[in-house]
């Protein structure tokens, strides 16, 4: 494994444990760690204390990712580049797991909720008008892919046969197939088919019901809705240009320059970086947007609803008797999934598919063609 990537491999593992570290911050103070306290608890010791914890640990498996980066990247470079992204996760869980169940000890011990005024508010009737598709992200992603479309039906009687289909990680040649429609142009109707996905998801955002937060002004919510739906489908439009120019560059790397390695591990280093950018501008102003509404007069007094017996780990929802299909994360940013909803189901059906398809074709299209040393 080169320097080069090397350096990569620390610089993920930095992103997702940033990203780890300050969801705390990113969600509602009536919810640390994913746990429903009421207002008058939020400044429990045991809430800080346990959001502190978190913190710490997940400091300690950075410094335990970045060590077995070091350990593994000379003898072992394809471990280094996974082994320590997945140490990080599971020790981040972990972290996660365990802080957050002293809050729910506390919270049972001492029935917090006993005596608290708690509702919860759920738009069953989503207004399509609230958010509109981000049309001009999609049209610059298509746009981007047509340009990459255009370079390589004017290459492709040049291109060598077989052609490159598959690089290493040092950015270097190690796969081939057949030249073909499929092979040359593969990865461009795959990033088509993402593009579509995103697009039909930004549909989902401004037409399914979204549980709200509670508030005793009915306008609010209805802007605060509005302004979380723009927030998310402007983030899918944007996540679809990024990976269009992902996908666009390093199609055409590997049809003009297929000898410089430089260019494709360049390539995987410009899509790390631009979407920490994306990232970094929606949870600025998601934050901004969860600052504004804590601070307005009009915000409710009555607290989040006790329904922790709805989430698995604080992280998946399941909840039968709520017609909505998309809730507010109870730990990071965004919505996620109620699947409890038949609209949920359908989705996580959908997902679980397109992953299951991922891994399918990872394994399989190597094996299509034949390698070379």
């Amino acid at each position: 494994m080169s320097q080069f990537v090397l350096w990569f491999s620390i610089a993920i593992i930095t992103l997702i444990a940033a990203l780890m570290f300050v969801m705390p911050a990113m969600v509602r103070p009536t919810l640390p760690l994913g746990v429903s306290v009421p207002q008058s608890r939020i400044a429990e010791p045991v809430v800080r204390t346990s959001v502190r914890r978190y913190r710490m640990a997940l400091a300690g498996a950075w410094i335990v990712g970045i060590a077995l980066t070091l350990l593994l990247y000379s003898p072992f470079p394809v471990a280094a580049s996974i082994v320590p992204v997945l140490a990080v996760l599971v020790l981040g869980a972990l972290a996660y797991v365990i802080s957050r169940t002293a809050i729910i000890r506390a919270k049972d011990d001492g029935n917090w909720y006993q005596g608290v005024s708690v509702r919860l508010t759920a738009d069953v009737s989503a207004d399509s008008a609230a958010a509109h598709p981000p049309f001009a992200w999609i049209i610059a992603a298509v746009v981007i892919l047509l340009a990459a479309t255009a370079i390589g039906v004017a290459a492709y009687p040049h291109l060598p046969d077989p052609t490159p289909i598959h690089w290493n990680d040092a950015g270097h040649a190690d796969g081939y197939a057949a030249k073909s429609v499929w092979s040359v142009f593969g990865s461009l109707m795959v990033g088509f088919g993402v593009i579509v996905l995103l697009f039909a998801c930004s549909f989902l955002v401004r037409l399914s019901p979204t549980r709200a937060t509670p508030t005793d002004d009915p306008a609010q919510q209805d802007r605060r809705t509005a302004l979380q739906r723009r927030l998310m489908s402007s983030l899918l439009g944007q996540l679809a240009v990024v990976i269009s120019i992902q996908i666009g560059c390093l199609a055409v790397a590997g049809w003009l320059a297929p000898g410089a390695p430089g260019l494709m591990v360049a390539g995987a280093i410009v899509l790390v970086v631009l979407l920490l950018v994306v990232l970094i501008v929606f949870v600025v102003r998601y934050r901004r947007a969860v600052a504004s509404w804590s601070a307005s007069p009009q915000t409710s007094r009555a607290d989040a609803p006790d329904d922790d017996r709805y989430w698995r780990g604080g992280m998946v929802y399941i909840n039968r008797n709520d017609p909505a299909v998309f809730v507010p994360k109870r730990f990071g940013v965004g919505w996620t999934v109620n699947l409890g909803s038949v609209g949920g189901i359908a989705l996580g059906i959908l997902l679980l598919v397109i992953v299951i398809a991922a891994i399918v074709t990872a394994i399989v299209a190597p094996g299509a063609g034949h390698q070379r040393s």
